[in-house]
């Protein structure tokens, strides 16, 4: 799909083939944008929501390159050299870090369509005006680091989604989860056992 509704569509198609009525939802980077795109359709059947590493507009101005500079790199430099290029910024030790090869490895695994088109749905999409009717629990998880998606769209979104909840973990890129697994699942924990 080359839009976040698509996405968010399809998630719902799946959870309706498997008979899921009601769920706990977390989305990392696009997928952050998708659980909130959900969110806005079907609010009442999240329980809980976490947007981490995530923001409400798909234009991202403090990421590390444009989305034109990523498109271009992805038709110049192919689809493996732009995974591995991208995955080194999620952490914060870059290649060095114990993360980085699973997701350049996963990275790898995409195609140069389905990278595309994430490209162009993130420029088609902004849910910042959707945040004011987002009303189930919401946990906003951010690593300070994050070069991805700079502090002005975490804050929008807990900002803009009434009652929603801060964690920013510190000295942790875009993968925090993977960097800080231990004060990563701990935080989960808190917000979800609440």
């Amino acid at each position: 799909p080359d839009s976040i509704a698509d996405c968010a569509q399809q998630v719902f198609d799946l959870l309706d083939s498997l008979g899921i009525d009601q769920f706990y939802l977390l989305g990392h980077s696009m997928g952050g944008m998708v659980v909130q795109q959900m969110a806005a359709m079907q609010h009442d059947r999240i329980i809980k929501l976490i947007c981490y590493g995530t923001g409400p507009a798909g234009v991202l101005p403090d990421r590390f390159e444009t989305l034109d500079q990523s498109r271009e790199r992805l038709t110049t430099d192919g689809l493996e050299a732009t995974a591995k290029r991208i995955a080194a910024t999620w952490f914060i030790d870059g290649e060095n870090s114990p993360g980085f090869s699973v997701c350049e490895k996963v990275g790898k695994k995409a195609t140069l369509q389905a990278a595309l088109a994430s490209l162009t749905a993130w420029e088609k999409w902004d849910g910042s005006a959707a945040l004011r009717i987002i009303s189930c629990p919401t946990l906003v998880l951010w690593g300070d680091q994050d070069r991805s998606y700079g502090w002005r769209q975490p804050e929008a979104l807990w900002r803009g989604i009434s009652g929603s909840n801060l964690a920013v973990m510190p000295g942790c890129a875009h993968n925090a989860h993977m960097e800080k697994s231990v004060l990563f699942n701990m935080i989960l924990d808190d917000f979800l056992s609440a």
